[in-house]
């Protein structure tokens, strides 16, 4: 299996887009990161920029969720849906 290019992504742009992809709005990341929503778009900004660099481009939210997965960042849940 080919092993994929990951950008470098930040600990605090792993965890704005850790959280925005939980369904979380960005106000809701915000407050819990304590910064301001600006901010969080900053992150997801660079890491989409970061993805682009590296040959990977996310430009959805389903695409970054589908980069995170790819990378290790959450785990691919496999199982019966209730």
């Amino acid at each position: 299996m080919e092993r994929l290019n990951a950008p470098c992504l930040s600990e605090r742009e792993r965890a704005a887009l850790l959280w925005w992809l939980a369904s979380m709005s960005k106000a809701s990341v915000a407050r819990r990161m304590g910064i301001s929503t600006h901010t969080v778009d900053m992150y997801i900004r660079r890491a989409r920029a970061k993805y682009a660099r590296v040959g990977r481009p996310a430009p959805t939210k389903a695409d970054l969720l589908l980069r995170a997965i790819e990378d290790g960042l959450l785990p691919l849940a496999v199982g019966r849906v209730r």
